[in-house]
């Protein structure tokens, strides 16, 4: 069972900045700082500039969340570092402005704004930050236990591949930026479901198993059916769009999710279907109605994959076909 601290608790944002250090020693307090979660890192100047930096951390049991605000530079976790600094932990960075390299057991490459990456802190690995910028770094420090099926392979490339793709990647990516506004505002609780939910996500991308969190569960203020509903619709046109993405992004369960419609007497599916077919109908007010390929494109955008399964919907739902319904519109 993974420990992000009980739901609801007092928590508290652990800061370290350098404004108050002398100018000399400015640099080698980052270095102590970061180390409090950054096991075994060395970091390397990359200028003479004054190295005026911030750095917040945030601990959830067994997750810990740092903020790094920095001037660019190198960090390095090489053979020494890992000879006088065991750690078996997983990061999670996340930058949303401004892009880096990452050296990882011999491969060397661009990590963009917006991308997460997973780094094995069990193995080597150099990176590097453009100095003529600052850097204002997320990190997630995970227990390896989360990638157990993970342990016995030689790197991460497999999974960090998997973040560039599919309907998780682009919700982790999401729930990444949104947990990193989050800590500005110092709103720690919700930084604490969303981080939650990150986890959540990326153990449904990775293949783990979700009843590692099924005893920390969102409170009914984070997930409403309004706020679901509002998710939902923003998502509509997604074919891949299902009951256990809204679980993931609100960090909660499947169950949650469902008793969540079932008190409006509501079912999740009935809903997204009569939702689908009523944002076509809607569009076809404003069709031409001899350009019948706009039926087809309309299914399409609001999440149809099969044009017959749609047909037979909208049939059952408005008693018409859509060329029909659309010639009763005055």
């Amino acid at each position: 069972m993974l420990d992000l601290g009980e739901k609801g608790q007092a928590l508290s944002l652990h800061r370290h900045t350098t404004s108050d250090v002398a100018e000399a020693e400015k640099f080698d307090f980052f270095c102590q700082s970061i180390c409090e979660v950054y096991t075994g890192i060395t970091p390397e100047r990359s200028s003479a500039a004054l190295f005026q930096t911030e750095f917040e951390m945030l601990e959830l049991g067994e997750v810990v969340l740092g903020v790094m605000r920095a001037p660019g530079h190198k960090a390095v976790r090489g053979r020494r570092e890992l000879n006088r600094h065991e750690d078996d932990h997983v990061f999670l960075n996340y930058q949303d402005i401004g892009n880096y390299y990452i050296d990882h057991q011999g491969t060397r490459r661009l990590v963009h704004a917006g991308r997460p990456v997973l780094i094995d802190n069990a193995k080597s690995f150099e990176l590097e930050f453009d100095p003529k910028r600052r850097m204002n770094l997320l990190s997630i420090r995970l227990p390896r236990k989360i990638f157990s099926q993970h342990q016995k392979k030689s790197d991460f490339a497999d999974l960090n591949e998997n973040l560039d793709r599919g309907t998780e990647a682009v919700l982790i990516r999401q729930q990444l930026r949104l947990l990193g506004e989050t800590l500005c505002l110092k709103d720690l609780n919700s930084a604490q479901y969303m981080a939650y939910s990150t986890i959540h996500l990326l153990m449904r991308l990775i293949g783990g198993v979700s009843s590692n969190f099924s005893q920390f569960e969102c409170d009914t203020s984070h997930n409403t059916v309004e706020a679901l509903i509002q998710y939902a619709r923003r998502h509509l046109t997604e074919p891949e769009l299902s009951i256990e993405d809204l679980a993931g992004a609100f960090g909660c369960s499947v169950r949650t999710i469902q008793s969540r419609f079932a008190n409006k007497g509501l079912s999740f599916s009935r809903w997204l279907m009569q939702e689908r077919l009523r944002y076509v109908a809607y569009r076809l007010r404003s069709t031409r109605r001899e350009d019948q390929k706009q039926i087809a494109n309309l299914s399409a955008q609001a999440g149809f994959r099969d044009l017959s399964t749609f047909y037979k919907a909208f049939k059952q739902e408005f008693g018409q076909s859509p060329r029909q319904w659309q010639c009763s519109i005055p």
